[in-house]
């Protein structure tokens, strides 16, 4: 009896700690697209800076820098608890889905040659991953006008 109890109590806090997982990620993600919507000046560095970065100036680019750190950080952070059985495939690979839209464009592309080491090395690998997957397409690349749109809908 006690073992089948604690089988429960474990299942239980699995599903308790996925919950978690899901409503930050959601919660986090939901909040910089809502003010990239809202914001037309934080929309417009970060357009610019995905599709050159080197033409930014000083502030903006310093702007673009943060932005990037601070929704990649929410990536690595959800591939952290992929990697640990707190994400479920699907959450996980619309995520994905996401993250290769973002890096559609090549700004960001090179913001990201040059910033890769502030990342945990499984992160880059699967941003290398990610990347040269489409690097490898046949398609055309292109940059959507969502950077953060995967294009399914397209």
């Amino acid at each position: 009896m006690t073992l089948g109890y604690l089988a429960l109590q474990i299942r239980q806090n699995t599903r308790s700690v996925r919950d978690s997982v899901y409503e930050a990620s959601t919660r986090a993600s939901s909040d910089y697209l809502v003010q990239i919507g809202v914001e037309a000046e934080v929309a417009e560095v970060l357009l610019s800076g995905s599709l050159d970065f080197d033409s930014l100036n000083p502030k903006d680019r310093m702007r673009f820098h943060f932005m990037l750190l601070g929704i990649l950080n929410n990536y690595e952070g959800l591939h952290h608890h992929y990697q640990r059985g707190n994400v479920d495939s699907d959450l996980w690979d619309s995520r994905v889905a996401r993250l290769r839209g973002m890096f559609q464009g090549p700004g960001l592309m090179g913001w990201w040659s040059s910033n890769r080491s502030l990342f945990r090395e499984s992160f880059q690998q699967l941003v290398d991953e990610v990347t040269t997957t489409d690097a490898q397409s046949t398609e055309e690349p292109r940059l959507n006008p969502d950077p953060f749109d995967s294009g399914a809908s397209q």
